[in-house]
C-alpha cells in the first residue's frame, strides 16, 4: 500500500492547479494573438465561410442517412 503524506498531497494539488491555470492563460493569450493576426489579414470571413460549408454538408449528409421516423 502506498502512503502519501499531507505535504506531498498539498504540493501535488497546488502544482496541478498552477499548471491548469497556466495552460488556460497561455491558451487565451495565444488564441487572442492568432485572432488578432487573422483579423489583420482579413482571413476570418474566409474561415467562417469554410466552417459554414462544412456544417451545411454535414447536415445534408445526416438528413440523407437518417430517414425521418413518424412519432
Amino acid at each position: 500500500m502506498v502512503r502519501i503524506n499531507k505535504r506531498d498531497f498539498k504540493h501535488g494539488v497546488v502544482t496541478g492547479l498552477g499548471w491548469a491555470f497556466g495552460v488556460t492563460i497561455g491558451f487565451a493569450i495565444i488564441s487572442t494573438v492568432l485572432v488578432f493576426l487573422l483579423n489583420m489579414v482579413n482571413k476570418i470571413p474566409f474561415i467562417g465561410e469554410n466552417f459554414g460549408e462544412i456544417i451545411n454538408k454535414t447536415e445534408t449528409t445526416i438528413e440523407k442517412r437518417t430517414p425521418l421516423q413518424p412519432n
